[in-house]
């Protein structure tokens, strides 16, 4: 009688690195000028996943909310929320600059969503400075998606072995 087969250890490490940190394929602090189109192709990718996803959570409870509520404030934001969702894959998709521009609004809508309503009552400075450090760092990749989108049709076409 023969042993059943067990199931080949997988190691996420490497699904990691080959997904979202691989110089040849994500290269997130090559510049612009250097990368391909499959690099850029990839990184524009991870960007519309990254952004879309929680602006498809915040969409979904904001729409909850207008529901709930009939609060037409929450509907405005329901309705922002999908436009970036959908503003994230026509980007991914086209590599359109305008629509990339479009995309940055988003961390500026966070900070004046926080300006304007503050910030959660329980967190503390230091969350607070937290917060504003990582909206920042997300508006200035935002300046790199950008210029992705600007230089694609420039890029190299397929990658050159090193």
């Amino acid at each position: 009688m023969e042993e059943p087969r067990k199931p080949s250890k997988v190691i996420w490490e490497k699904y990691v690195r080959k997904y979202v940190w691989d110089n040849r394929s994500t290269p997130f602090l090559i510049p612009v000028e250097k990368l391909t189109q499959a690099q850029a192709k990839k990184e524009l990718f991870l960007f519309a996943i990254f952004l879309a996803t929680p602006f498809a959570l915040l969409s979904a409870a904001a729409g909850t909310l207008v529901i709930q509520n009939g609060d037409i404030g929450y509907g405005l934001i329901a309705l922002y929320a999908v436009s970036i969702v959908t503003a994230a894959g026509y980007t991914n998709h086209s590599k359109n600059r305008t629509i990339a521009i479009y995309c940055g609004t988003a961390p500026l809508a966070m900070l004046l969503y926080f300006i304007v309503n503050g910030f959660p009552p329980k967190l503390h400075l230091l969350d607070h400075a937290i917060m504003i450090t990582v909206i920042l760092c997300w508006l200035r990749y935002t300046f790199r998606v950008i210029s992705i989108t600007g230089a694609y049709s420039r890029l190299r076409a397929e990658e050159t072995p090193s």
